[in-house]
């Protein structure tokens, strides 16, 4: 067998490249919340509905990935702020396995997924659908966010879509992230 080191399949970049795209307001706005915030989300409003638009015609747990970019706050900043990630597009799982309380989501959404995003767009996390059991990770959940979704800025989204539920969680340890940490609206700027 032999190593060959190969170059990070997902690459961080720092927080004044999204300021730069943001106007003034937008990135005051930011700061205030990062002052009180250790993470962010901002999630386009089209990827937003597309996610809810695929669950929600399902009747059995359904999901997909969440593509987009992951801003670190450089340490000069005043706050709790570590991360801002930038939802740009999800990729809804066509080929599922599920039932009303399981999902498997098979290996060629990673594929779809790579040939559908922009190089400098990564994985940023993943969601799925509890149909009429409210928005909470599992013990399940929290085993593949452990496993796949690791790092400390990676989002786990569970969305209820009957009763109209959504919960946020990030990271390895998969902590839940409060509702008012997730921003909705255009981000075309940022693609």
């Amino acid at each position: 067998m032999s190593w060959n080191e190969l170059p990070p399949d997902f690459r961080l970049e720092d927080f004044s490249r999204l300021t730069g795209r943001l106007g003034a307001a937008d990135a005051y706005s930011l700061f205030q919340l990062g002052q009180r915030e250790e993470s962010l989300v901002l999630f386009d409003e089209g990827a937003f509905n597309d996610a809810k638009a695929h669950v929600g015609a399902c009747e059995v747990e359904s999901g997909g990935l969440l593509v987009g970019k992951t801003y670190s706050a450089n340490a000069n900043l005043s706050g709790c702020l570590r991360h801002v990630i930038a939802i740009l597009k999800c990729v809804p799982a066509d080929e599922v396995k599920g039932s009303r309380v399981a999902l498997r989501m098979e290996p060629r959404l990673w594929t779809k997924t790579n040939q559908s995003k922009r190089e400098d767009q990564f994985v940023v996390g993943w969601f799925h659908s509890h149909p009429n059991l409210g928005a909470f990770f599992s013990g399940t959940d929290r085993g593949t966010q452990a496993r796949f979704f690791s790092e400390a800025h990676k989002i786990g989204w569970v969305i209820d879509p009957i009763r109209n539920e959504n919960a946020w969680f990030i990271g390895g340890d998969s902590r839940e992230l409060p509702e008012h940490c997730v921003l909705r609206g255009n981000l075309s700027r940022l693609s």
